[in-house]
């Protein structure tokens, strides 16, 4: 400074809000909505059903969180209209109304996006193993970052246990933290 005075500057990293892709506004995915915006994420909400997006955007509406989340609602055999939001996500999970529906999502999501760090697939064991056997036999190989079964070992039953068993497998995905998960990685 001219005047020989000194200044104190201060810096703080504000790291900007991470994107997540979610397909499914059921049960898991409503729970899964306010845990992942008090992470940070924002969000959007892809689902079949129209009454969905009143039903995702009553949570916690009028929060700041609310600000960030989209609701998309199409057809789950084209997810183009979400593909903006999933060209710039890390994150996605995958919990649609019915394997069906799971199963065609996850197709084009590994079909569309190399660069996710984690793509999360609710079912059951059984449900994985064919999942994993059918993308084999369609020549579709299962990348590292599919978390399926989704979630870390915490006996999750309910919805609300099951979005915070998510959440915890993304928190330490993000912090390179080795945890219990529930993911196969074989077929």
């Amino acid at each position: 400074m001219r005047c020989g005075g000194e200044a104190t500057l201060a810096f703080e990293y504000l790291r900007g809000a991470r994107s997540f892709v979610l397909f499914g506004g059921g049960h898991v995915g409503r729970a899964l909505v306010p845990v992942l915006e008090s992470l940070g994420f924002r969000l959007t909400v892809f689902d079949s059903r129209p009454e969905m997006r009143d039903s995702v955007r009553a949570i916690a509406a009028g929060s700041a969180e609310a600000a960030r989340r989209a609701v998309v609602i199409g057809d789950y055999t084209d997810i183009s209209p979400v593909r903006p939001a999933l060209e710039t996500a890390e994150f996605c999970f995958i919990a649609t109304h019915g394997h069906l529906h799971d199963y065609e999502v996850l197709k084009q999501v590994l079909a569309s996006s190399s660069h996710l760090r984690y793509i999360g697939l609710i079912g059951s064991r059984a449900k994985v193993r064919s999942t994993r056997e059918r993308l084999r036999q369609e020549g579709i190989a299962a990348p590292d970052c599919l978390h399926a079964p989704v979630g870390l070992a915490l006996g999750a039953q309910t919805p609300a246990e099951i979005a915070v068993a998510v959440a915890a497998e993304v928190v330490a995905l993000e912090h390179g933290v080795t945890v219990p998960h529930l993911k196969l990685t074989g077929p």
